[in-house]
């Protein structure tokens, strides 16, 4: 059906977008070409093997995602800053705070100016020091995907820091940039207002019912080597319907 309407019409899946409600509707779009967003709503994309590229509560949320240009003008900024060195851009923010959201969509615009990039999510237990260590030394490291879909919670996915132009880093505690030498660093730290979050907390709870238990594990710590050594402090405080960014020295 997809390709009929490219026949059709002046269609470009590069630049296109498909949302569904099932792993149907997630595999034609992934084998089409297009940005994939699955909903909550309608059958739920519930214990399916196929991860879209984004995951939304309902189609207003999704609309809000493809229409949103906050993405594209830090993508703009991003790209100036690109040069031999790689760049390490670590993401950090409560749960739920939309820190994969944005690091998605940051990756599919830089996937259309065929910049390499990849995303991976830090542990949020006692072995986040030695999995940053095992990154920053070059080696390859062995990371489990988390997402919205507790069904595809144990797929692994492997990676080393050099593999790509850009590495975005997510954590929920602050991050461990003196790590990284070589590379540019920045801290992005989303900050949501405590009631969207925990709106969308609640949705993903309504949802996930008689899935996997939710668990979610915040560890605040005083250990000396999680000082800050980045170049760039940003402060990314999104709200329901845009976001606004401050730049810290």
């Amino acid at each position: 059906m997809l390709q009929a309407a490219a026949k059709d019409f002046p269609i470009d899946f590069t630049s296109s977008w498909l949302v569904g409600d099932s792993e149907r509707d997630i595999l034609a779009g992934k084998k089409a070409g297009v940005t994939t967003i699955a909903v909550r709503t309608g059958h739920g994309n519930k214990n399916y093997d196929v991860a879209p590229d984004f995951f939304c509560s309902h189609l207003k949320e999704a609309v809000s995602i493809i229409c949103d240009t906050f993405p594209k003008q830090l993508w703009a900024t991003l790209k100036k800053a690109l040069g031999k060195q790689p760049v390490v851009i670590h993401v950090a923010g409560q749960p739920f705070s939309g820190k994969s959201t944005l690091i998605n969509q940051l990756q599919h615009q830089a996937k259309r100016d065929t910049i390499t990039t990849q995303h991976i999510v830090v542990p949020s237990d006692e072995t986040a020091v030695d999995f940053l260590r095992q990154l920053a030394s070059g080696e390859l490291i062995s990371h489990q995907v988390r997402s919205d879909n507790a069904h595809w919670q144990g797929n692994r996915v492997k990676a080393r820091l050099h593999d790509a132009a850009v590495t975005f880093i997510e954590h929920h505690t602050e991050p461990h940039g003196h790590f990284f030498k070589g590379c540019e660093n920045q801290l992005w730290r989303l900050q949501t207002p405590e009631k969207l979050r925990q709106q969308r907390l609640q949705g993903y709870v309504n949802w996930n019912a008689g899935q996997t238990p939710l668990t979610l594990t915040t560890r605040a710590t005083t250990n000396s080597e999680l000082a800050l050594s980045f170049d760039t402090i940003y402060t990314i405080a999104p709200d329901a319907q845009s976001y606004t960014i401050s730049k810290k020295d």
